[in-house]
């Protein structure tokens, strides 16, 4: 059974240009928590 859910998703990148080439030299992903104390992720909200 394969699940599928929506949820909001931040992907950073940073690139660098070494040797003429751009090159990833950073990567974050994170999501939105509730600040109410739990922390927990926010998996309710539509994109």
């Amino acid at each position: 059974m394969v699940r599928r859910w929506d949820m909001w998703l931040r992907e950073t990148l940073c690139f660098r240009k070494i040797d003429g080439k751009w090159k990833i030299t950073h990567e974050l992903e994170s999501v939105l928590f509730y600040m109410d104390g739990s922390y927990k992720a926010v998996v309710d909200l539509k994109p």
